[in-house]
């Protein structure tokens, strides 16, 4: 799953210590696409034990993905389809984490 925040969006700071909590414990690989500065994105990371955050020079990556505002999230498959469309806010998020965290892996190989 792609989470796309920017560390001065006062609702994407609100929703960190829950990202880091899934991190932790959902069997989901979650990736923060961030905007600003290494140092603000790394004091986010250090307070809430965030991994996986790359930075983004304006909104290039987040533009690719039709994300239009922050926080959103969209969810890419393990063969790397995009699973599912952008979700906005921390309602639809949390939903987001939890239909992904109950998807079945499919097997790379067909017999």
């Amino acid at each position: 799953m792609l989470l796309f925040t920017d560390p001065e969006c006062g609702p994407c700071s609100a929703l960190l210590p829950e990202v880091g909590r899934w991190q932790r414990a959902e069997d989901l690989a979650l990736a923060l696409i961030s905007r600003g500065g290494p140092e603000e994105n790394r004091a986010q990371a250090d307070e809430h034990g965030l991994t996986n955050v790359v930075l983004q020079e304006d909104w290039e990556v987040s533009e690719a993905y039709g994300v239009v505002g922050t926080p959103s999230a969209v969810f890419v498959s393990p063969d790397g389809a995009i699973g599912s469309a952008v979700v906005a806010g921390s309602e639809a998020i949390n939903g987001l984490v939890l239909q992904a965290a109950q998807k079945p892996v499919q097997p790379d190989s067909q017999e």
